[in-house]
């Protein structure tokens, strides 16, 4: 799956609450860079900041990519707003 990568501008302060946000649903983000998965659906990620790149990398069948990019907007969205 070639998925284009979602950018976002954050502060150091809302990646430590993506981390914390990510932890706490299960999915193992861990560092400033890496991939986790989980249910069938990967990402992968790379912070420096104030960059926050995003990229889906795999998902299931019955699961469209654009759905996850949608979900992962609307999480960083609210992180943003506090």
């Amino acid at each position: 799956m070639d998925r284009p990568v979602q950018q976002f501008t954050i502060t150091p302060a809302q990646y430590q609450e993506m981390i914390v946000k990510s932890q706490a649903a299960g999915i193992p983000v861990v560092g400033d860079s890496g991939t986790a998965s989980k249910f069938g659906i990967g990402v992968s990620w790379h912070y420096i900041e104030p960059t926050l790149s995003i990229q889906v990398v795999s998902t299931p069948f019955f699961v469209k990519p654009e759905t996850i990019e949608a979900q992962i907007a609307e999480q960083v969205a609210a992180i943003q707003k506090g």
